[in-house]
């Protein structure tokens, strides 16, 4: 891999309690400048020493957008504090189970990467709301959707401001990925979930 400088933004709130600021929000988007280098540039390991875990031990977003990335990085599940992470636009294969010690995850974003299956410890995640997964390689809806006795799909625009379902998956995105068997979604892409 070559060697690049992070184009990335950062937010900082400063900790009264402490003489160095926290990071709230990581954005690591485009490492690689063009897609045309991401052949040549690509991130197989992101290793996060242990003092800068402890910089980013409040972190709530993280964006690792259009990397190249092929392993899921190890170093991120010691991040707990995640509210959002963005892995999209890599070239992912699999997602570890271990991605359910990310207790506090509420949006999960995997669009665009070569993921064939969701772990099934993805659904131990209880507050997480949103999970993206377009453009992917699934055959098969994930495992919890399967459970599910029904399922009402609406617009974005008809979401009710008061969710009764506070700790459940309400947005589920399978756009244009290899589902097959009975699989009817509606309107079929960023749909919202609600469980009856």
């Amino acid at each position: 891999m070559r060697s690049r400088e992070a184009n990335g933004e950062t937010s900082n709130a400063v900790d009264p309690n402490s003489n160095s600021p926290s990071v709230k929000h990581l954005n690591l988007n485009g490492l690689c400048r063009s897609r045309e280098e991401i052949a040549e540039c690509y991130v197989e390991e992101i290793v996060l020493p242990g003092e800068s875990i402890q910089s980013l031990s409040e972190l709530q977003v993280l964006s690792l957008r259009s990397n190249g990335i092929q392993n899921f990085p190890n170093s991120v599940l010691q991040l707990t504090t995640l509210i959002t992470l963005d892995l999209s636009d890599n070239s992912l294969l699999t997602l570890p189970p271990e991605v359910s010690q990310l207790r506090q995850l509420q949006e999960l974003v995997l669009d665009q990467n070569l993921l064939s299956v969701l772990p099934a410890t993805l659904w131990e995640l209880r507050f997480l709301q949103v999970l993206k997964v377009a453009s992917n390689r699934l055959a098969l809806p994930p495992d919890k959707v399967a459970d599910m006795r029904a399922l009402v799909l609406t617009e974005p625009e008809e979401k009710q401001e008061n969710s009764s379902n506070p700790n459940g998956l309400t947005t589920l995105n399978l756009r244009s990925n290899r589902l097959k068997g009975h699989i009817i979604l509606g309107n079929y892409g960023a749909s919202d979930i609600q469980r009856h």
